[in-house]
């Protein structure tokens, strides 16, 4: 990914995440799984030598690829997978400051992955379904610190607060259930 101007590199150990994921999968054996990608995946990323800007065909076909991935890891035992929306975010403070044209501070970049997931659950019928996390702490698409009585949800803009967790996860846990139960 291209940060502030400079490349950021995956951490090495990132590479083996399919292996992880399927060693906690077989620990754990959930009913259902709920997965929060995107911020760092609305940047453009240099795969092999060759730039995936975010938006084109190429992309696209690399990003769900990689999501198909993780569904397939996650669900290898039966469990269903949540997917989360990305969130809208708001530059505060000194959080990864960067290019905020080319981040996930560009709302059509959160948009676009958004959309992305969307196409993935109609890929995967019965397993994939989206939960709308961005239409819960981004009312109307925009992004606000302040919802249902709790002040501070974010307050790098990016990141969840306590306060914040503590909200979503009360929206949350009743639809994990939900799927659980239709597993």
């Amino acid at each position: 990914a291209w940060v502030d101007g400079k490349m950021s590199v995956n951490d090495p150990k990132c590479d083996n995440w399919p292996k992880l994921w399927r060693e906690v999968v077989e620990e754990f054996q959930p009913d259902v799984v709920a997965l929060l990608v995107g911020a760092w995946d609305a940047y453009d990323r240099k795969i092999d030598g060759e730039w995936l800007r975010v938006g084109t065909p190429e992309h696209d076909r690399y990003f769900l690829g990689e999501m198909q991935e993780a569904v397939d890891v996650l669900s290898r035992d039966g469990a269903r997978v949540a997917v989360l929306t990305t969130p809208c975010m708001q530059r505060r403070g000194e959080v990864n400051q960067p290019d905020e044209y080319r981040s996930a501070f560009d709302p059509w970049r959160v948009d676009h992955l958004n959309q992305l997931y969307r196409d993935l659950a109609r890929q995967n019928p019965g397993i994939v379904q989206v939960l709308d996390l961005e239409g819960l702490v981004c009312p109307g698409g925009e992004f606000t610190n302040d919802l249902d009585g709790v002040s501070n949800i974010r307050d790098d803009g990016v990141h969840f607060t306590p306060d914040g967790a503590d909200l979503v996860a009360r929206w949350l846990a009743p639809r994990l259930l939900e799927m659980a139960a239709l597993r």
